[in-house]
């Protein structure tokens, strides 16, 4: 019999037994000093070893025996070394807030593969002193514009202090997780790099300050909480005050304010290559992700301040200043980035059209597309991007690609994943046309509020605001209207909309009807995103009236900004202070309605 079998039939006989929880009576971190990674953590009631918690089946002076799903390890401890399963491994205690430097040099970059589908990874979390309810927030950035993933995630420990965030991924990502750090009294941003199926584990010693990560991608981790980067720089007093300024960035002018930006970055670059100077055997992806940072700070400072206003002089500087910092070749993947996403989005906005492409084509997504391309970007950062930009597109005019737009696709985009993504949401709002043209022909069930909605062609020729709009409402005396001013051509209307189902359950039992006052928006886009967002129920009352009525309305409710909201009592009166909470914000709406319906 070998020593496998034996080891197995005595965890046999220690789980018949049924004994209590063997503790072992230690408190260890272990880094291996070979490849300097954070090893094993022996404690008390637990082991952790390979991204996993182990019980003890067996406890003895320099040995364990662990157990986790009928799997066994056998652990023997001498000093500076540990074995586990036959294997030996020179270790020294942790002991520092975070992981000493890796003793050897890592020259892998960023893996910018694209997986075939979407697969699940994990980022475990544990807390030294095993409190419930302690929160971590999580988020990442997928790419794309139309997904939710990029939301930022929530949750608490369970009542041994973990937690897990399950994250569905289709190639190397960075995770942000952000965890209170009791020994600083700050909240702390730990940063993870997953591929698809990969799991990592962080324990957080909540009693001294300690932060150690294994598996996956923990050598970026730990090397990024050892040597953080604050982006701090004798000029921030300077920038402040220009930010503060009634005109930013454009009271210096656009040349002076690049050559700020150029001496703050020029600063952070410095202090970034003293840390590598003092600290040679930092990653390449530590140092790639640290250069990116500075690199498109600078970059998205300086296009998201000019770029909604940039004069047509202005652009072939603004372009001049993009190739000389080589803005449009990052080093890592543009999803990896927390700003070259939004600094690509806004250079295809003012780009000028390469002469040899603009005769092509008329359609502006063509347009955008090849004057990105006359850049010569990395085939995985041209592919990811004109898959966003196709996504965005869709969701944009909340309309499907046409024919033409449809041939673009494999010129720009070759992962099987990425294309079946652009052709779902392609799909998804065909099935919307359809169902609009079905809603369009449907009449409402009598004695709904939808069966009481005034005409268009009994508001014709009315031009004030409030006559227009008291007309509309007239017929809903009794009941509380919640008003929401939007455009199918707004983000941050269309967002809030996702939350219109749970607003109308939570307020179900209520006399509310929803009225929704579309601006600027086609006939077909505005139909569409009805069905899209689930908005054709017999509660809801739309209208997509004339430019000239429209601006009425806005002007009478006193609307600025979009999406707006207003709440109007059983009487017709607008509920102070006058605006509304959004969907978004459900409890502050439920007690406005409460409130509305309080008023005589």
């Amino acid at each position: 019999m070998n020593k496998k079998s034996i080891i197995t039939i005595l965890l046999a006989l220690v789980t018949l037994a049924g004994q209590a929880q063997v503790k072992s009576g230690l408190d260890l971190c272990l880094r291996n000093e070979t490849t300097g990674e954070w090893l094993i953590g022996l404690f008390d009631d637990y082991a952790i070893y390979d991204c996993e918690y182990w019980d003890y089946a067996e406890v003895r002076k320099g040995r364990l025996l662990l157990t986790k799903d009928g799997r066994c390890k056998e652990i023997r401890l001498k000093k500076n070394v540990i074995t586990i399963d036959g294997m030996k491994h020179k270790t020294s205690v942790l002991t520092t807030k975070f992981l000493p430097d890796y003793p050897t040099k890592d020259e892998t970059p960023f893996d910018d593969r694209i997986a075939d589908d979407e697969a699940e990874s994990t980022i475990r979390i544990v807390t030294r002193s095993g409190k419930p309810g302690t929160e971590f927030t999580c988020h990442f950035n997928t790419c794309f514009a139309d997904d939710n993933e990029d939301e930022p995630r929530e949750n608490t420990t369970d009542s041994l202090g973990r937690l897990e965030f399950h994250l569905q991924l289709y190639m190397q990502s960075v995770i942000t997780v952000m965890c209170y750090d009791p020994s600083s009294s700050k909240w702390l941003t730990i940063e993870f790099t997953l591929y698809p199926k990969q799991t990592a584990l962080l324990y957080v010693d909540d009693v001294e300050g300690r932060f150690y990560v294994m598996g996956a991608g923990a050598r970026f981790t730990n090397e990024l909480l050892a040597h953080p980067f604050s982006g701090n720089t004798p000029m921030d007093n300077e920038w402040r005050a220009l930010e503060t300024t009634e005109h930013g960035a454009h009271t210096i002018g656009f040349e002076n304010y690049v050559a700020f930006t150029e001496r703050r970055t020029s600063y952070l670059m410095a202090h970034l290559d003293s840390v590598i100077v003092a600290h040679p055997q930092l990653s390449r992806r530590w140092k790639d992700y640290r250069h990116e940072l500075c690199r498109y700070g600078q970059a998205f400072d300086v296009f998201c301040d000019y770029s909604n206003n940039l004069s047509s002089s202005l652009s072939k500087t603004f372009m001049d200043v993009a190739e000389k910092h080589d803005w449009f070749h990052p080093l890592v993947p543009i999803n990896c980035s927390a700003f070259a996403l939004p600094v690509f989005m806004r250079v295809s906005c003012v780009m000028p059209i390469p002469e040899r492409y603009a005769y092509q084509s008329g359609d502006p997504l063509r347009q955008r597309l090849d004057a990105l391309d006359s850049v010569a970007l990395s085939p995985i950062n041209r592919e990811l991007y004109a898959t966003h930009y196709f996504l965005e597109w869709i969701d944009a005019l909340s309309s499907p690609l046409s024919s033409a737009q449809m041939e673009y696709i494999p010129q720009f985009v070759h992962s099987s994943y990425l294309l079946n993504r652009i052709q779902k949401k392609n799909m998804e709002y065909i099935a919307y046309v359809e169902a609009a043209k079905t809603s369009r022909d449907m009449s409402p069930l009598a004695g709904t509020p939808a069966s009481l909605r005034v005409a268009e062609s009994e508001l014709e020729g009315l031009t004030d605001g409030r006559e227009i709009f008291e007309r509309i409402i007239a017929p809903f005396r009794g009941r509380i209207v919640y008003v929401d001013v939007w455009g199918t051509w707004c983000g941050p209307c269309k967002r809030q909309m996702e939350y219109v189902p749970a607003v109308k359950e939570a307020l179900a039992d209520k006399p509310v009807v929803y009225l929704y006052f579309c601006n600027q928006s086609s006939e077909e886009a505005w139909l569409i995103n009805r069905e899209h967002y689930h908005l054709n129920a017999d509660n809801c009352i739309h209208y997509n009236l004339p430019e000239a009525q429209e601006d009425a309305i806005e002007k009478f409710l006193g609307v600025h900004e979009y999406p707006s909201y207003r709440l109007f009592d059983r009487q017709g009166r607008i509920v102070p202070p006058g605006y509304a909470p959004y969907p978004s914000d459900l409890e502050e709406l439920k007690v406005a309605v409460e409130k509305a319906l309080s008023i005589e």
